[in-house]
């Protein structure tokens, strides 16, 4: 108390004042009242008056904010006893500011992390995504903490159908992501964010999306899944001609060395790049006269030998799913032409005993 006393008494006293050229007395004088201050309201936080206390520790970092080590300190308490009387937002806003006064403050880091974990403990899941939000944008964070941040506020939005907040966080974040995380990082959020916009009918704004990323990865193994979901929304805006130029892509970013995931893209284009050829085949009609009947025939044989082609360079690709499904086709392919056959219109000059040999020679 004496102290503090005549610290005030000092610090009033401007002929002394200016003796202190370098302002250290003036300081050192500041420092023995912010001190004493931070004492008092360590005094009212004993006797668990714990609003009082934090209101008055938020005061005095606003008094002595000169005094880093105060204000941190003050800072940090206030949040404290915010959080013992059920006022996590303050508390959150506290820690905050007190991350200001001392960046590398692990227990703080560890506060507001253990906060956000707090918010998803008891369902309070918006809360939860609107700080992991401003945590990630929060340099006192690493690249990685800071990634995990973002992913964690966009699954939570998504989540939530909070699908416009979903979108922002990842559209304000994507570059910072790509430019300091793990490619694997960028190319899941990147994918993440189309998929999106995708589901929310934003086609154009998908395909700006897909090749503005395609503009920040070095990655050319990501690349057969990047051309597929820009071929997928060209197909939702109905531009077919260059849904197809963008699967011609995807199928040829095939590698033998890449990713079982990648693989699977490619070979998924390549199967959509033939279906059009197997919408053809099943369209062709064996239809009278006769003359068109073998004219006809004959293109459907030799569309088949194409498709047997086609689809077999899919099968080539040793992507499971999609070598199945071709095959699949071919197995539809095959069976209908013979049920084709079988069914096909007799001409009406035939007679019984000439019938059977033009149906075996059909």
């Amino acid at each position: 108390e004496r102290a503090a006393k005549l610290a005030t008494e000092f610090l009033a006293n401007p002929t002394l004042l200016n003796t202190d050229k370098k302002g250290n007395l003036k300081k050192y004088l500041q420092t023995i009242l912010s001190r004493h201050a931070f004492e008092n309201v360590q005094e009212i936080e004993k006797n668990e008056k714990f609003e009082k206390a934090a209101t008055e520790y938020e005061r005095l970092a606003n008094v002595f904010r000169a005094d880093t080590e105060v204000s941190y300190k003050a800072l940090n308490n206030a949040a404290v006893n915010f959080e013992r009387i059920g006022k996590p937002e303050e508390a959150v806003r506290l820690y905050e500011l007190a991350l200001k006064y001392s960046p590398a403050s692990a227990q703080v880091k560890e506060d507001l992390k253990r906060m956000a974990t707090s918010y998803l403990i008891e369902s309070r899941f918006e809360e939860a995504a609107k700080l992991y939000a401003k945590l990630s944008e929060n340099s006192s964070f690493n690249s990685s903490e800071r990634n995990s941040f973002v992913r964690t506020a966009f699954q939570l939005y998504q989540g939530l159908g909070s699908l416009n907040n979903a979108r922002d966080v990842a559209t304000k974040k994507l570059p910072e992501i790509c430019q300091l995380s793990q490619e694997s990082s960028c190319h899941e959020m990147a994918m993440d964010l189309g998929k999106l916009l995708i589901d929310q009918n934003q086609h154009n704004q998908a395909i700006e999306h897909y090749l503005r990323y395609l503009s920040l990865t070095k990655q050319r193994a990501w690349r057969a899944e990047v051309h597929f979901y820009i071929g997928e929304a060209f197909e939702k805006l109905h531009n077919s001609k260059k849904a197809r130029l963008h699967w011609e892509d995807s199928s040829r970013s095939f590698a033998r060395s890449s990713t079982p995931r990648e693989r699977n893209f490619a070979a998924h284009a390549a199967f959509l790049l033939v279906e059009p050829y197997f919408s053809e085949f099943q369209s062709i009609r064996l239809e009278l006269p006769e003359t068109k009947l073998k004219s006809a025939t004959k293109k459907k044989l030799n569309t088949l030998e194409d498709l047997v082609r086609k689809y077999q360079k899919v099968v080539d690709y040793a992507a499971g799913e999609w070598g199945i499904a071709a095959l699949e086709r071919l197995s539809d392919a095959f069976s209908n032409f013979a049920d084709d056959i079988v069914r096909a219109p007799l001409p009406p000059n035939l007679t019984e005993a000439t019938a059977p040999v033009y149906r075996q020679q059909l």
